[in-house]
């Protein structure tokens, strides 16, 4: 009990504009009869600590560089205790906490700071590469099928390495139009990520994945196919050539959801286990999701070992596809769900201004998929419109440069010369 009164003295005497900013009551400022002694906050009613406020108290107390590794550590405890007390699981603490301290290094001479920034970011161009790239039999085709959906999801989609991607392993709920959209989705479970108080579980999320196929001609794979396999999960004729488009998520999908029924199970999971052993699909998932993923990538020349991109990049490499296809802020936040500011400061710089403001994401999939589908036309799939005002088809009628107003048409001219 002492560390956390220390604690929390430290945080008044080293970061007291924050407290002032924050509402938190100076020590002393409680009730004498609360087994503090009044010097800090015992029950509920009296803290109004949250994950953000706790985030921003810790890295100012690191800024001023004069609280040693012990006094930080009394006051990660005084917020553990606040966490416990407004709730949450005893032994536990904060996320803000947590994620500040992990990048926190003491030492020798000044304390300095460990970058969680990516290092080794997939290009579009290694994206498209990797996407466009058949199955070659250097791995089984169950594996191979895997890491596209795994790698689709994680560095096209960004989702998170760490919350985004266990709510979609945690997800059993799947959609999918395999004949017409041609797209299917998994739910976010318990909604969209990064979400505090009672705003969590509130806004539904769904991961998208769309048809790549060449000019958007989905080539479907075909229906007996699952019961032709060894327990490898190789095709038992051996050939390794497919008449079907074996790097297209949405392709993927269907196979993976088609073996998960042949074994048994009637709801599709996005990251199931394959078992040589019986030749079937596990009900659990795969437990290095992101790891997959990279392998994969790997797989398909887009790195090396000695050149593995890092497990944090994905959203990262969803911001660099975003510019290269020419995707506007309002589509893109249809697959990220960040603020404009947010976005813009760390990981798209070049997004255009945008006073876009809803996000929650679009119940209609023409809408949810539209930067995707322009992605997907960049790995070789079909074109996008542009939906033209009378102006602008007027406009395009009376130019003499046809490619150049195709080009407008679907979006993609990239320069103020177009």
């Amino acid at each position: 009990m002492k560390k956390i009164r220390y604690g929390f003295t430290l945080m008044h005497k080293h970061a007291k504009a924050l407290m002032v900013r924050y509402k938190i009551k100076a020590p002393g400022s409680y009730l004498k009869s609360n087994h503090h002694q009044g010097v800090m906050w015992a029950y509920r009613k009296e803290c109004r600590m949250t994950s953000d406020m706790a985030e921003a108290i810790f890295w100012r107390l690191w800024q001023t560089k004069k609280l040693t590794e012990p006094q930080m550590k009394a006051v990660s405890k005084t917020f553990a205790y606040s966490y416990e007390l407004m709730g949450g699981q005893p032994g536990g603490n904060w996320a803000g906490v947590k994620g500040a301290w992990s990048c926190m290094v003491f030492g020798v001479g000044e304390p300095e700071v460990k970058s969680c920034l990516p290092v080794r970011i997939p290009t579009p161009q290694q994206l498209k590469d990797a996407f466009t790239r058949q199955w070659d039999g250097r791995q089984p085709l169950v594996t191979h099928c895997g890491g596209v959906v795994a790698a689709w999801d994680i560095f096209v989609c960004g989702a998170r390495s760490k919350m985004d991607v266990k709510k979609v392993k945690d997800s059993l709920e799947y959609v999918y139009d395999y004949d017409d959209k041609l797209y299917c989705k998994s739910k976010f479970e318990n909604g969209r990520s990064k979400l505090r108080g009672k705003k969590v579980g509130k806004r539904e999320w769904w991961g998208y994945r769309v048809c790549t196929c060449k000019d958007g001609k989905h080539s479907r794979p075909p229906p007996d196919l699952v019961y032709e396999l060894d327990k490898e999960g190789n095709p038992e004729d051996g050939s390794e050539s497919q008449t079907w488009n074996t790097s297209c998520p949405l392709a993927c999908c269907e196979f993976l959801q088609k073996l998960q029924q042949k074994s048994g199970s009637n709801r599709f999971r996005s990251y199931a286990q394959w078992k040589p052993k019986s030749g079937k699909m596990y009900k659990e998932n795969i437990n290095r999701v992101v790891e997959f993923a990279i392998d994969w990538l790997q797989m398909q020349g887009a790195c090396t070992s000695a050149t593995r991109f890092c497990t944090n990049s994905g959203r990262y490499a969803l911001g660099r596809l975003l510019s290269k296809v020419n995707a506007g802020y309002p589509e893109g936040v249809e697959i990220h769900a960040d603020l404009w500011k947010t976005w813009h400061d760390a990981y798209q710089a070049d997004v255009p201004p945008s006073d876009y403001k809803c996000r929650d994401q679009s119940r209609n999939p023409d809408i949810a998929t539209k930067a995707l589908r322009k992605i997907a036309h960049f790995f070789g799939g079909k074109r996008v419109k542009k939906k033209l005002s009378l102006v602008e088809k007027f406009v395009k009628g009376l130019m003499k440069d046809k490619e150049l107003a195709d080009r407008i048409h679907y979006d993609e001219a990239d320069s103020d010369d177009d």
